[in-house]
Formats: structure tokens, C-alpha cells, sequence
């Protein structure tokens, strides 16, 4: 017996921090994780995960596990499969998909029935203790291009268009728990990305999304050099938060041509559709 999930990729593009939560923009991928659960054969003393093939400590993964044996006193352990479109570790909020996908098969596999916003919870809460994410599992299981101006303000859904195309080109990780953990970091995040909603709340378009994204992370100089060159060279790029990854939203196929071509000059480009569905 088996029970699966699905959950998108959500691309934060900028953002910010303080002690009463996060703000910051970010749209829905219509590709994501999907994750298989099953009961690992009686009398394993520890769950096993894969994440596309590959066997992983997934911290995350073993919290969210863990808990829904504290929940339903179950003593058994699982095996479980996670498959990414996305490579991890670069910021397409692989470890929020996964949470949030992990925690809907767990609820199906057990048979507990819980609530969807408690599902949610469980996998938010999981990501947030593990350092792996702030606000990504919210924004995953409303779907969409979500803004949201302050910590304290209500998510914005903000419409799009009938036809967009996403485009990236990931280049390498970055580890989410060396920014946030970072005072440093941290106080340039939360003084550019608050920079940013304000810029993006006169002007909430998917284009000006992309510069404010681009801006953030030139701002920020959360990229390596090496990215922050190519950002200043292509003001209509953006980085996803967080993870050394291009991106790039076009709204015509001409458009779409255009960017491609010139973002394939620094590396395999992958692309998806925009969504605004939850998980």
C-alpha cells in the first residue's frame, strides 16, 4: 500500500525578514515534487528517503515523518520516494514541495484524515525548525503569483496572464540556513527586500517582478560575482531566493525565443508553465 502527493515549485524573487514573519513576492510553478509513501517492512528501526533515486538524510523529510508518529502513535517507519523536477538546493522551494507533499501522502497512508491547513502546518513547521525554508509550504499549498507587502499584511493573489512561459538556468546551490542564520545577511535582505515590496506594490506585473528580483540580488549580493555580472548585463533577469539560479518569465512565444537565446549562454535551460494552483 502506497499513497502519493504532488506539490509545486513556488520561486520566491525577492523578499524580507523580520522577528514578526516574512513579505516578499513569488510565483507557482506547475512542475514541483511529487512524493510516494509507503510503510517501510516490519521491524525497520529508521525511515528510509530517496530523493530522485538517491538515498538522503532529508532532514526535513525525517521531521515531518517523525512527527505523524508522535500524532497517531503508529511505531512504524516508511519508506519514501521524493521525485524533483527542480535540482534541490537552488532555490525552486524543493524542500517546501517536498514538506508539503511528504505531509498530504502521510495523512492519505495513515488513514488520519487531517485537516488540509493542518497538513500544511505540520509541513510548515517542519521546514521552518529544519532551517530549510520561511514561508515557502504556505505559498505552495495557496498556489499562484502571490505578494504579500508586510509580515502582518493578508497574501495577495495576484492575476496572471493566459499565456506565460517560465524559463531558468540553475547554476549551483545555495544553502538556505547559511543566509538566514546570517545577521549580516539578514539585514541587507530585510533593508533591500523591503525596498523591493514597496517598488512592487505601486507596480505588481510579472515584468516588474523580474527587475525587482534582479535588483534584490545585486542589492543583497547574495549571487557570486560571477552571477551578479550576468544580473547587472540583463536587467530582465531574475534569481530565485535563494539559490544561484537565472530565471526569466515571458509573456509571447516571441519573447520567449528571445530570452531563451540569450539565457542559454550561460547554461541548459529548463522551463515550465506558470500556476496558479496549490498543492
Amino acid at each position: 500500500m502506497a499513497a502519493s502527493a504532488f506539490s509545486p515549485s513556488h520561486l520566491t524573487g525577492f523578499f524580507s525578514l523580520s522577528a514578526k514573519g516574512s513579505s516578499g513576492a513569488g510565483i507557482t510553478l506547475d512542475k514541483g515534487v511529487k512524493t510516494t509513501a509507503e510503510f517501510a517492512a516490519k521491524g525497520a528501526k529508521k525511515d528510509r528517503i530517496a530523493i530522485n533515486g538517491n538515498i538522503s538524510s532529508a532532514p526535513v523529510s525525517t521531521y515531518i515523518a517523525g512527527e505523524y508518529r508522535r500524532l497517531t502513535g503508529t511505531n512504524r517507519f516508511f519508506r519514501i520516494s521524493h521525485s524533483s523536477f527542480f535540482p534541490v538546493g537552488y532555490g525552486f522551494g524543493t524542500s517546501a514541495s517536498g514538506a508539503l507533499s511528504l505531509s498530504l501522502s502521510l495523512n492519505k497512508l495513515l488513514g488520519t484524515k487531517f485537516p488540509y491547513k493542518k497538513c500544511v502546518k505540520i509541513a510548515a513547521k517542519a521546514d521552518l525548525e529544519c532551517g530549510c525554508g520561511v514561508s515557502g509550504v504556505l505559498a505552495s499549498s495557496i498556489g499562484g503569483f502571490l505578494f504579500r507587502k508586510t509580515p502582518t499584511s493578508k497574501v495577495i493573489k495576484l492575476p496572471l496572464p493566459n499565456s506565460a512561459f517560465f524559463l531558468c538556468v540553475p547554476l549551483s546551490p545555495i544553502p538556505t540556513k547559511n543566509i538566514i542564520t546570517s545577521k549580516g545577511q539578514v539585514r541587507r535582505i530585510t533593508k533591500a527586500g523591503s525596498e523591493c515590496n514597496a517598488s512592487f506594490a505601486s507596480s505588481p506585473s510579472l515584468s516588474n517582478f523580474c527587475l525587482l528580483s534582479n535588483e534584490f540580488a545585486i542589492k543583497t549580493k547574495i549571487a557570486p560575482p560571477s552571477t551578479l555580472s550576468i544580473l547587472k548585463n540583463n536587467p530582465d533577469f531574475g534569481m530565485a531566493q535563494l539559490g544561484n539560479t537565472l530565471f526569466a518569465i515571458a509573456e509571447s512565444r516571441k519573447e520567449f525565443e528571445g530570452k531563451k537565446k540569450r539565457m542559454s549562454e550561460y547554461g541548459g535551460v529548463l522551463t515550465a508553465g506558470l500556476s496558479g494552483k496549490g498543492a
